[in-house]
């Protein structure tokens, strides 16, 4: 292949200024300016272990934010209820002062072995609660996903 020559309509006023701006001095800048902007997309897990599926209602997770986070999947897992089903209830503090539950979800002993929620977004704080039929706590692993969206 022959050698690259640039032809005079090349250089426009537009491409000198992004020229200059790729001087060594500004790619610092210009990185930190790329990853404040892919940071937005970062998200994470929340993953643990708590007692609860009494008739008691024990919160599962809270989660506090004044951002918005895309809350992809929450799954719990419920095969250590042996005595009776589950309410699930999600709660968002919704006016950013006072927590409003906005779904309740059953879960029966006979329904497969756990609870999956997908597809919802907060800006404020959010929980999760459980209240079960056990006469004592029993571990009830859980797995939120989410993405922080600003």
């Amino acid at each position: 292949m022959g050698e690259f020559v640039p032809h005079k309509e090349d250089y426009t006023p537009a491409r000198a200024e992004y020229i200059d701006e790729l001087a060594p001095a500004n790619i610092p800048a210009d990185v930190d300016a790329i990853k404040a902007e892919t940071d937005k997309l970062k998200g994470g897990e929340y993953t643990a272990t708590v007692s609860a599926g009494t008739a008691a209602k024990t919160l599962i997770k809270e989660i506090t934010t004044t951002s918005r986070i895309e809350i992809k999947s929450i799954w719990l897992d419920l095969t250590n209820l042996v005595t009776a089903g589950a309410t699930i209830e999600l709660e968002h503090k919704i006016d950013g002062i006072n927590y409003k539950v906005f779904e309740i979800d059953s879960w029966a002993l006979t329904d497969d072995d756990g609870v999956l929620i997908t597809g919802f977004t907060i800006n404020n704080d959010f929980k999760i609660s459980i209240t079960g039929g056990e006469a004592a706590g029993v571990n009830i692993p859980y797995n939120i996903i989410y993405k922080e969206m600003e």
